[in-house]
């Protein structure tokens, strides 16, 4: 009797063992599964194509090919994006040459894109980007001077050229009001019409008009015979709504443009932001109101135009102090 009793104990034990873990292997299969930080992105970045703007869009890809390049390509649990992973990665920029500025426009977007995965699939956060740097810091002078941005006019360029085609666009780019390089390219012929130019900026959404002068009709005309639907031709052969072409087109106008301020003898390298931070500088320096000037670039505040115009040279200052010493002086004397 006893050992019936025992045996029917050990069944029951057996079973309430096997009970428990199945219980507990379906438990592991229903368990949520720790997102990947990557995967995530690629997912999420669908959703940020309707509500973010384009430049937001450009940053989140940018950031997350330079993250998974540092990552080798592999994708790592949300759960292990620690600070010290930040930091090595920070560090793995620094030793590339990757500017402050760059560094810091990736780690924000790696941060949004962190914080919205922790929210969705309700992970304790531990700020990992809490000891990198994430803002801004002062960039060198951008703007050049009148006789430079004549120098870059009338160089001897050979024509049928990525470099004359560099020049030519930059030139354009400077005459329509410090146009972006980006809307430039995007600029299509139906936007020409009755003596002036209308094109939405891309970064902003904001509607710009330009009246066309003498220089930029001269430009366009060079160019009238090529794309049928754009302004301007596109040397490396495609263009990038959407895709990764603006990013080789921006390479290939920088190093173009790199190569011209040598040819020229600019102290300063030419890039695709030299000729709006010249426009603006310039028609500051002529007075132009500060609302005007923002118009004129798309801004939404002329806060936003003053990171233009804030990097002028001390000349400007010097001679406001000038005319206050001189009047404040010659008054004293009267007296």
């Amino acid at each position: 009797m006893l050992l019936g009793f025992t045996f029917s104990l050990k069944i029951s034990i057996g079973g309430r063992k096997a009970s428990s873990r199945r219980k507990r292997k379906e438990g592991m299969r229903d368990a949520p599964r720790t997102p990947l930080f990557l995967e995530f992105m690629d997912r999420e970045m669908k959703h940020v194509r309707r509500r973010c703007r384009q430049s937001t869009c450009d940053n989140y890809m940018t950031a997350r090919r330079s993250f998974a390049a540092f990552l080798g390509g592999a994708d790592i649990p949300l759960r292990e994006v620690t600070p010290q992973l930040v930091s090595r990665y920070s560090q793995w920029l620094s030793s590339r040459g990757v500017s402050l500025n760059t560094s810091s426009c990736y780690m924000r977007s790696l941060r949004a894109m962190y914080n919205a995965a922790a929210v969705k699939h309700r992970i304790r956060r531990c700020s990992p980007f809490s000891a990198v740097f994430t803002g801004n810091v002062p960039t060198r002078k951008r703007a050049l001077g009148e006789a430079e941005m004549r120098r870059i006019g009338i160089a001897d360029v050979e024509e049928d050229t990525v470099r004359s085609w560099a020049r030519d666009v930059f030139m354009f780019c400077f005459y329509a009001m410090g146009m972006p390089f980006a809307d430039a390219m995007l600029l299509r012929k139906s936007r020409v019409r009755d003596g002036t130019i209308t094109y939405l900026r891309r970064k902003t959404g904001r509607e710009v008009t330009v009246g066309i002068e003498p220089c930029m009709e001269r430009i366009m005309r060079k160019y009238a015979g090529g794309d049928a639907d754009y302004v301007f031709p596109v040397p490396t052969g495609d263009r990038f709504p959407g895709g990764k072409g603006y990013a080789r087109l921006l390479k290939c106008y920088n190093a173009a443009l790199k190569v011209l301020s040598r040819d020229v003898g600019l102290c300063l390298p030419l890039t695709s932001y030299v000729a709006r931070h010249t426009w603006a500088s310039l028609a500051y320096r002529r007075n132009v109101p500060l609302h005007v000037i923002a118009q004129a670039l798309g801004h939404s505040s002329p806060r936003v135009t003053m990171t233009y115009i804030r990097e002028l040279d001390g000349s400007t200052v010097r001679r406001a102090n000038k005319k206050i010493i001189r009047g404040f002086t010659s008054a004293t004397s009267v007296q």
